[in-house]
């Protein structure tokens, strides 16, 4: 069934009928142009991606960029598909323009303002109401699950793992003694098996705070991570059982500071970077 679903400001439109690989003797040519159209018919400057006439001239075909004032579009057309991703030009990758800093928690995004959003988001709308004519199964985006949801439909799409699961129970129910996840991917920190929907303990990559939750695995030794209503993805060997006198976080290293300093630069914060740096310097220049 032809379907389209959004992730990250991004559309994707999968279609059951494929065409040739690297060409663009595909079957739903006709709509990639009514989408280019309907683009430029919102303000849109649709382009060849210069990025990719010079980084990857045999792809530069199937790839277009669309201009409407601060708001830039990146399309793809594929032997089954098309992606039309929306963002603002502040996340857009400099020097290569083929994707967009999405994730919040990366230093590299730069958050918007509340109206720089609203004009992202009105394209990312716009975009799939035109599609309605199409009559597109509507896949439901990954953010409106809740974390065991989540998990289900991951199963769902990724079947070879532990087979289609249909609750967190009957995932725990695959692993037996003899899989091959039991025994090769299911060690922890200190080399205890993890059983799935135990408490575990590991320290939050971005935060570097100990945190704890209920772990399913996921795929050879990476494991889902339940906690307060968020999900997390982490390594076997990251999760370990809680001990007396473990720090509550972990210092952070000095690229990290450094990365949070060019943050708060790429924003012209600069009194804050200068504060920021003279505690750098107590730290680390001490001789």
């Amino acid at each position: 069934m032809d379907s389209i679903r959004v992730y990250n400001n991004k559309v994707i439109i999968t279609f059951d009928t494929w065409g040739k690989n690297f060409t663009l003797k595909v079957p739903h040519y006709k709509k990639w142009l009514s989408i280019i159209k309907l683009l430029r018919s919102r303000g849109f400057e649709i382009t060849e991606n210069q990025s990719y006439k010079e980084h990857y001239t045999c792809l530069s075909k199937f790839h277009k960029i669309g201009i409407k004032k601060d708001v830039r579009c990146l399309m793809e057309i594929g032997a089954n598909r098309i992606e039309v991703q929306f963002g603002h030009v502040k996340n857009l990758w400099t020097g290569i323009a083929q994707s967009f800093w999405d994730d919040k928690n990366d230093d590299r995004y730069t958050h918007l303002s509340y109206l720089e959003a609203c004009a992202v988001n009105l394209e990312v709308h716009k975009l799939i109401k035109f599609c309605d004519k199409y009559k597109l199964h509507f896949v439901v985006d990954d953010a409106s699950l809740s974390p065991e949801e989540y998990i289900l439909n991951k199963e769902a799409i990724n079947k070879h793992i532990h087979g289609s699961p249909k609750s967190l129970l009957e995932l725990k129910q695959s692993i037996t003694e003899d899989s091959y996840d039991y025994k090769h991917n299911s060690n922890d920190r200190n080399k205890k098996k993890i059983i799935c929907g135990e408490k575990k303990y590991f320290y939050n990559y971005w935060t570097k705070r100990l945190s704890c939750g209920i772990v399913w695995h996921n795929i050879n030794n990476m494991w889902w991570v339940i906690y307060g209503g968020k999900l997390n993805n982490v390594a076997s060997f990251e999760l370990f059982d809680y001990e007396q006198n473990m720090p509550r976080r972990l210092p952070a290293n000095k690229e990290k500071i450094e990365s949070v300093i060019k943050k708060f630069e790429k924003q012209k914060d600069y009194m804050r970077c200068y504060s920021i740096q003279k505690q750098l310097d107590k730290l680390f220049t001490a001789a």
